[in-house]
């Protein structure tokens, strides 16, 4: 499972996205549907991108576009579970 977090820079406020996070595209925030292009290097959809959700829950939480910056992704590897 991937994990991605990002930092809306006016609030400082975080949020933490995961993929399949999205589960329909009646989910998707309306700003980041008209930035997405369709086209991915991957077979799956950019919606399953736990960058995407990360954003999506932001957008949803009120932060504009241009104050979303980067956003940084883990693997979760369940071998290290403990």
């Amino acid at each position: 499972m991937f994990f991605s977090g990002g930092v809306v820079a006016k609030t400082g406020k975080t949020f933490i996205g995961a993929n399949k996070g999205i589960k329909s595209l009646d989910d998707v925030h309306p700003d980041l549907k008209a930035r997405m292009s369709g086209e991915t290097l991957e077979k799956w959809s950019q919606y399953n991108c736990a960058e995407f959700d990360a954003f999506n829950k932001a957008l949803k939480d009120g932060a504009k576009w241009e104050d979303l910056g980067d956003v940084h992704t883990k693997q979760w590897d369940k071998s290290l579970k403990k």
